[in-house]
């Protein structure tokens, strides 16, 4: 249902799409949990594996590095467009693919190797308590006091993981502030183009939306607050289901922006009324041989459209 007039945009939209399927097909199959205790994070999945609890919770840190690739697209789109041919250049699309894979990897190397398995037992104990789950292995934990004692190690894994977040909404933020100032100054585009730039703009901060509320807002909370002891209210309890409806809110909100797929979607939802038959009344005269006429009236159907 795409337009051609968006060009390589919809390989971006499509890589979304592909992502979004694989993360809700994942959260299927992992069912994590996430529990805070004083000044205890911990985090846990279906499978009493630390690795795939892990390379899960990695795999919500890509569509953040996606966001920031799509606010760039837009930003060329509208201030360098001779560089968006760049996107059908195979080393460039390598360079641009290096981004999100490096950031899944670095995330999942914290994940794995800046956490602690110290507090497994006492978590196992409130997992079954809350949710009548038995698991003892597979934990991500950051304990930030263990017995009274500061542990530096949580603390610059903290670091990392609040860099990680917050460089990537700095980077969106400022691609989409800056692509808005030179739509709003563009004096070379028509009405119609600067109509869609507003709108596929709209469109990319709508879908930014959706992983900073579901996913990134959830995590910065459930990651910093047991740091400063600050009691989570609900939080770890709605995280995991929070971060399970992003997926569907994602592919939502391109549905309600761009007019185009709403539209593709009506059509084939929509069903077509069969016409209905109706009779028409038709008068024709006729000549008869004797040169008198007379008036035959007959009917025939015919569709309304």
């Amino acid at each position: 249902f795409t337009r051609k007039s968006l060009g390589t945009y919809k390989q971006l939209l499509s890589i979304f799409i592909t992502y979004d399927v694989c993360l809700t097909i994942l959260h299927q199959f992992e069912k994590p949990q996430a529990i805070c205790i004083g000044t205890t994070f911990s985090y846990m999945s279906n499978y009493p594996d630390k690795s795939i609890t892990a390379l899960y919770s990695a795999g919500f840190s890509v569509p953040f590095a996606l966001m920031i690739i799509h606010f760039l697209y837009r930003f060329w789109s509208i201030r360098y467009p001779h560089l968006i041919q760049l996107f059908s250049n195979k080393k460039f699309i390598a360079l641009v693919a290096a981004f999100p894979i490096s950031e899944f990897i670095i995330w999942y190397h914290l994940l794995l190797y800046g956490t602690t398995d110290s507090e497994n037992a006492r978590l196992a104990k409130e997992l079954s308590e809350r949710y009548g789950r038995n698991q003892t292995e597979g934990w991500i934990v950051m304990a930030h006091w263990v017995n009274g004692e500061f542990q530096p190690k949580m603390f610059f894994s903290l670091l990392f993981f609040d860099a990680i977040i917050f460089g990537a909404f700095t980077l969106s933020s400022t691609f989409g502030i800056l692509s808005y100032y030179h739509i709003k100054r563009s004096d070379k585009m028509s009405e119609f183009s600067q109509n869609l730039q507003y709108k596929l703009l709209l469109a990319v901060c709508g879908q930014t939306a959706v992983p900073l509320l579901f996913v990134y807002i959830p995590y910065f909370c459930i990651l910093n607050f047991p740091f400063f002891n600050i009691p989570i209210v609900l939080i770890d309890d709605v995280c995991a289901t929070m971060i399970s409806c992003f997926p569907l809110w994602d592919a939502v909100i391109i549905m309600i922006l761009m007019r185009d797929y709403r539209d593709g979607l009506l059509g084939m939802v929509r069903r077509k009324k069969a016409p209905e038959a109706t009779t028409v009344w038709k008068t024709v005269s006729t000549a008869k041989h004797s040169g008198m006429s007379s008036v035959v009236h007959h009917s025939e159907a015919s569709a309304k459209y």
